[in-house]
């Protein structure tokens, strides 16, 4: 999923975003009756202060989207 167009914001940092895929996986589909899923987790790939690429999976209500 393209978030380039997005700034998040995570513990107090600022990230410029690269990619970033949900994880459905520790939903409960069968209990849920509802057509929209959100997923528990993101996996969050960013260029680090230090211009290295780097990865963070955290769940989803600790990162902010902000657009650029």
């Amino acid at each position: 999923m393209n978030v380039e167009s997005f700034k998040i914001i995570y513990k107090d940092r600022v990230l410029n975003p690269i990619d970033m895929n949900p994880d459905f996986s520790m939903n409960d589909f069968e209990n849920d009756y509802t057509w929209i899923q959100k997923p528990k987790f993101l996996d969050l790939t960013f260029v680090d202060e230090d211009g290295e690429v780097a990865c963070i999976h955290d769940e989803t209500f600790m990162f902010k989207f902000v657009r650029k």
